[in-house]
């Protein structure tokens, strides 16, 4: 009993660090000029894409460069850090609810929030998942 009660806050404190950190990317730069920074936006822009739809083909789709186009309207701020190893980062956030609501009008998929990590990790902690699982944790 005591494992699941562990279990249990172990997964809370995951859900919450990533429900501070969706909105979130840290991009490696080799300088901090303007291109440099919109080079870092535009790929940052890419992975919030992926994230939020759950699926790394909507880099195909049309809504990826419609929303590329917009760049300046989903960076809501930016910064660049120093990492362990002395190069340089850029970490961005972006307006999660925008971008959203944007790829739901131009009909990509979106994960919603929460997100789904439980329906997968809970059944295969707690027990070993059979082949038929209902959970479709394989």
């Amino acid at each position: 009993m005591r494992f699941i009660g562990l279990l249990a806050v172990l997964l809370g404190w995951s859900l919450l660090a990533q429900a501070e950190s969706l909105d979130t990317v840290q991009v490696p730069v080799d300088g901090r000029g303007d291109a440099q920074r919109q080079d870092a936006l535009a790929e940052g822009l890419e992975q919030m894409l992926v994230r939020l739809s759950g699926q790394r083909d909507v880099l195909n789709e049309a809504v990826a460069s419609e929303a590329a186009s917009r760049l300046d309207r989903w960076v809501t701020r930016y910064d660049y850090n120093t990492l362990d190893d002395g190069s340089s980062a850029l970490q961005a956030r972006y307006d999660v609810n925008g971008l959203m609501a944007f790829m739901a009008e131009q009909g990509a998929s979106v994960w919603g929030i929460p997100r789904p990590l439980l329906r997968r990790v809970l059944p295969a902690v707690i027990f070993s998942c059979p082949a038929e699982c209902p959970w479709s944790c394989r």
